[in-house]
């Protein structure tokens, strides 16, 4: 089937943030004395606020309230705030442009919280640049469950297989091909063995370039 659409993850695909992500996690749960190495992160990456705090919690035998649950989140937002200076990858304006400009239409799908997600794109690509914009406030599960992406696939009123997402976490790999899209994955955080569930990965933005440009614009 024709391909009519581009999915984009944000945090590690076209913002280059997940350092910033980490360090805030990692900060925060240090702060209740819990130790976690930013890969740990890193293959969280998708999962919301907190889900994330569950898995870490639970992982090193502490209870879970709403209550922290609810402290953390905020906490580690304002650390994040504090921490990101908006930053797109290199190519990624080249990309979406030329896209664009090949009839693709284009959108996100992202485990950030909505404030986060839209502040990156309002700040950095402007409000009009996707089509459908999905954050983890949108969903009740998060990925790997398929439904972000799902639900920008139904707002852009496709099938699955009309779509190419782009992911940089094991997932967000796995959440795409439950959905039944073909999937990139680059390697911005995690080694390619992370991400072999993909149906191709790619060393940097430069090959993603080549691949959704060179190669998908002249099929």
């Amino acid at each position: 089937m024709t391909i009519k659409a581009v999915i984009f993850d944000m945090d590690g695909v076209l913002s280059d943030s997940m350092p910033a992500h980490a360090t805030a996690w990692q900060k925060i749960f240090y702060e209740i004395g819990i130790h976690i190495d930013l890969i740990d992160i890193y293959l969280l990456e998708g999962s919301n606020h907190s889900s994330i705090i569950k898995i870490i919690l639970d992982r090193n035998q502490r209870e879970c309230s709403e209550e922290m649950i609810s402290n953390l989140s905020s906490q580690k937002l304002k650390m994040f705030n504090s921490l990101y200076a908006p930053a797109i990858f290199d190519k990624v304006r080249t990309i979406l442009s030329t896209l664009k400009s090949n009839g693709f239409r284009l959108a996100v799908a992202s485990g950030s919280n909505s404030s986060t997600v839209h502040g990156i794109i309002n700040r950095c690509f402007g409000a009009n640049t996707f089509e459908a914009v999905v954050t983890g406030d949108d969903v009740i599960n998060c990925k790997p469950s398929p439904d972000a992406y799902l639900l920008a696939i139904d707002q852009l009123q496709l099938m699955p297989s009309e779509c190419i997402v782009v992911e940089n976490a094991p997932r967000g790999v796995a959440a795409a091909k439950r959905a039944g899209s073909f999937c990139i994955a680059i390697t911005t955080t995690l080694d390619a063995q992370y991400l072999t569930c993909a149906d191709i990965v790619v060393k940097d933005h430069r090959k993603l370039y080549w691949y959704l440009t060179e190669k998908l614009c002249l099929e």
